[in-house]
């Protein structure tokens, strides 16, 4: 079904559609979990697939081969996947002794 939607030309509408407003992305945290939703016109759909991940909030540092310390594997996971689907980077997990001095990335949780 194709549906038309017309729009006035009115500043709030302008701002609504600017690209950079089009992309949302939602956390919502739940229990031990955050459920990331992700919503955009024009998606990738293999960054959409990221968004599907669930992100544990427990503190288990994992280093990867781009030199940042993630808080745990899940938020790896999350960030190896969207690494993936924007910048053709496939991250590795890699001795935590290469990220000795990188913070944590992510580290919301305290």
């Amino acid at each position: 079904m194709m549906m038309t939607i017309v729009l006035t030309c009115l500043p709030s509408v302008a701002h609504a559609l600017d690209r950079a407003n089009q992309l949302d992305v939602v956390g919502t945290v739940r229990g031990r979990s955050i459920n990331l939703h992700y919503d955009d016109v024009e998606e990738n759909k293999q960054e959409h697939k990221c968004y599907d991940l669930t992100i544990t909030r427990e503190v288990d540092p994992v280093c990867a081969s781009n030199g940042k310390k993630y808080a745990n594997p899940s938020t790896y996971e999350f960030h190896k996947c969207l690494t993936s689907a924007l910048e053709e980077l496939d991250l590795q997990v890699v001795d935590m002794e290469v990220c000795l001095d990188a913070e944590l990335e992510d580290n919301h949780y305290k």
